[in-house]
């Protein structure tokens, strides 16, 4: 493979820090000394950041010490989720044919979402006629669903303000039901829907409440048939990022402008991110057995931090049973 000098300068920078290099003129000041060894070393890891950047991996290999279980946690999460290459090929063309931002950003979060999809239907529910699901919250992926398993039948909630994207889906294609989680429980405005449910996708929603989340997760359980299962996703409140952003000076709490005040009263901001320990004890406290968990990173799976140890990464997955 040939490097050009701008890519060398770059990579050794990155070799040696663990970081790209944050501009040109750092890649400038690198190139005419790529012949030393000397050079790169007193320059590069005789420094103040080189120093700073190994006592950052010090603290993270402390706090990030269960690697072994969490490993084994991640093996058996990919075990569950495993299909037959045709299978795979087939989710992963139904994704491609979205082009939107928000979905090219998170395209393998929902490829693994649609592969918990499959799973749980081939798994747990291999036999009924009516496989019936609750997606809480909005999104491309909602519409490909009963591509995977035509016999869904889907119901989706969300927030009275998504009631118009709704309308864009196909007429019938599924149910829609206006509330807003954290203020109101779904069960005692749908009284229908109790004990409806084979399956609950709650995905990327956790981190937009305030609310307890042993109560909305109670709440989802009242929804689920008996054996039903729920799988949770959010991000995770100690990945990697959280933390080298306190070394860099800043609190990872997400803030919005006046102008743009209608994303916080619609719920778009991240208002609380959880940890797995916190998640693991709320789903417990709403008496549901865990059935999978892990951590995984989907948008920077090369990163320094989480190919060192799997506790960084990016978002928590849960995959819990009614009883």
């Amino acid at each position: 493979m040939h490097f050009t000098e701008r890519e060398l300068a770059e990579f050794v920078h990155e070799l040696i820090l663990g970081y790209k290099p944050k501009d040109d003129k750092t890649i400038d000041s690198i190139i005419p000394h790529l012949g030393s060894v000397t050079w790169l070393r007193s320059k590069l890891m005789n420094n103040l950041s080189y120093e700073r950047f190994f006592q950052i991996v010090k603290i993270l290999d402390f706090i990030y010490s269960s690697e072994d279980q969490e490993r084994k946690y991640r093996e058996q999460f990919e075990s569950f989720l495993a299909l037959p290459p045709d299978r795979e090929a087939f989710l992963r063309s139904i994704i491609s044919e979205y082009d939107d931002s928000y979905t090219n950003f998170h395209r393998e979060r929902f490829f693994d979402q649609l592969r918990v999809f499959d799973a749980i239907k081939s798994t747990y529910f291999p036999a009924v006629p009516e496989f019936r699901v609750l997606d809480i919250g909005l999104m491309s992926v909602s519409q490909l669903y009963k591509r995977i398993v035509p016999e869904t039948q889907l119901h989706i909630c969300d927030h009275p303000a998504a009631e118009e994207k709704f309308r864009s889906f196909p007429e019938g294609y599924a149910q829609f039901y206006p509330i807003n989680i954290e203020t109101t429980q779904i069960q005692n405005v749908y009284t229908q829907l109790k004990g409806q449910f084979h399956l609950i996708l709650f995905c990327e929603v956790l981190e937009h409440l305030r609310l307890e989340p042993a109560e909305i997760i109670s709440d989802l359980k009242e929804l689920l048939v008996p054996n039903g299962m729920l799988y949770l996703t959010t991000p995770n409140g100690m990945r990697a990022g959280v933390f080298l952003s306190y070394f860099e000076g800043r609190a990872p709490a997400e803030t919005y402008s006046r102008k743009n005040r209608i994303r916080y009263e619609h719920g778009h901001i991240h208002v609380r991110e959880h940890t797995m320990k916190e998640v693991l004890l709320a789903t417990e406290k709403a008496k549901m057995v865990i059935k999978q968990r892990c951590i995984k990173e989907y948008s920077q799976p090369g990163n320094f931090f989480v190919t060192r140890k799997i506790s960084a990464g990016g978002l928590i997955n849960i995959i819990a049973g009614s009883n």
